[in-house]
């Protein structure tokens, strides 16, 4: 947020109160949307999830948590790769798979069948990054319980 406020004021600065609103306004969005999340996080005790695509690494670290990812190096996994993940699945009590609707989800209800669970669809590439991402916390709260 700060490079693009900079930028901006680089190619326009007669705005440059109109950006600084705007980007004080959206930091601090954001970091009501970092303390809901660490507040919906909180009462989760399996702080495991399953994803297809590990889009969502830096959040997991961000956040404390541990993600399995089903894509691996931008691959399918093979049988006996899904093998292990199914055993992982059933290792950390994970029931609910997260996918992403852009990636073929064949291999997540594969996973989700095995252990009896279910397929959640997130999207981390959807506009409105703060209403999605209190969208995929919903997802994930739930995965989790």
């Amino acid at each position: 947020v700060q490079n693009i406020y900079e930028s901006l004021v680089q190619v326009d600065s007669v705005n440059k109160s109109y950006y600084e609103q705007n980007r004080d306004a959206y930091l601090q969005r954001l970091t009501e949307l970092d303390q809901d999340i660490s507040n919906d996080l909180s009462g989760v005790t399996n702080r495991s999830f399953m994803v297809y695509h590990p889009a969502f690494v830096y959040f997991s670290e961000a956040y404390n948590l541990t993600i399995f990812s089903i894509e691996a190096a931008g691959k399918e996994p093979t049988a006996a790769g899904l093998v292990y993940l199914i055993e992982q699945a059933r290792e950390h009590n994970i029931k609910v798979i997260l996918a992403s609707p852009q990636f073929n989800p064949q291999s997540s209800e594969v996973i989700a069948k095995a252990i009896d669970g279910t397929v959640a669809f997130v999207d981390p590439l959807a506009r409105g990054y703060i209403r999605n991402m209190r969208l995929v916390l919903s997802e994930m709260v739930s995965a989790m319980e």
